[in-house]
């Protein structure tokens, strides 16, 4: 995950696992893969969402759009 995907782009590939893992004939080594990529992408997501949050909080508070210092994709 070199190359930072959009949030729907991850929210698109962790539906492609979840499919994936549903299916009765992924063997357990590739469940067990599927389930580590899918965790890394969790982890991303709300690093980058907790990061657009605190944009929001500090919009809402200040009542003014001022310059974030962290650049989220």
């Amino acid at each position: 995950m070199e190359e930072k995907n959009t949030l729907e782009d991850c929210f698109n590939e962790l539906d492609e696992i979840l499919t994936e893992m549903d299916n009765d004939s992924v063997a357990i080594e590739d469940a067990f893969g599927l389930y580590e990529k899918g965790m890394k992408l969790v982890k991303d997501v709300h690093t980058r969402l907790t990061g657009l949050s605190a944009r929001i909080d500090k919009i809402s508070e200040d009542g003014q759009i001022e310059e974030f210092e962290n650049d989220i994709s």
